[in-house]
């Protein structure tokens, strides 16, 4: 594919191929043909949050994957107000990969503690380029298979007390 974008989905020459870059260093794109991350570059928009904004609220099913290219976010349960705060992201943080795929109401709030810049990229967006190389699905499948087990073999790790493993944070890998 040899195109460069216009500007009607709001994004900036310069832009795209910073974002086309950025995509590449994404881990739950990695793998994927230069053509659909092209694609993908030209769907995505850079959004800009001020603090207190909230990007998304518990429930919330936004559909859509960010990646923080500046200032720090603050993901929070708002059921549990004695410990809202669960964790923070900085910069070149990816969330929400698994809302491109389908439904996924949030189970938390997260919100922005600084100015932000975000590189989103919406459920249906994806939809769109998924429809134009169904062939990219697999890789995607095999990085979100990566993740869970990476994630859940760092959930063991990181428990010192075997005892003490919370058994109902693992096991993810078996579904």
């Amino acid at each position: 594919m040899n195109w460069l974008p216009e500007n009607d989905n709001g994004c900036r020459r310069g832009e795209y191929y910073e974002n086309l870059e950025i995509l590449r260093q994404i881990d739950f794109f990695s793998g994927l043909d230069l053509d659909v991350l092209k694609i993908l570059a030209y769907l995505s928009c850079r959004r800009l949050y001020r603090s207190g904004d909230f990007i998304f609220r518990r429930n919330d099913d936004d559909g859509q994957a960010l990646y923080l290219l500046t200032g720090h976010l603050q993901l929070l349960d708002d059921e549990h107000p004695l410990l809202p705060m669960i964790r923070k992201y900085g910069a070149g943080c990816f969330l929400g990969g698994l809302s491109l795929l389908g439904s996924m109401p949030r189970l938390f709030s997260l919100k922005a503690v600084s100015d932000c810049e975000c590189l989103t990229l919406t459920r249906e967006k994806f939809a769109k380029a998924l429809e134009q190389y169904p062939q990219m699905m697999p890789t995607v499948i095999k990085k979100i298979i990566e993740r869970i087990r990476a994630w859940e073999q760092n959930c063991l790790m990181h428990t010192i007390d075997r005892e003490k493993i919370q058994t109902h944070c693992v096991g993810v890998s078996l579904l």
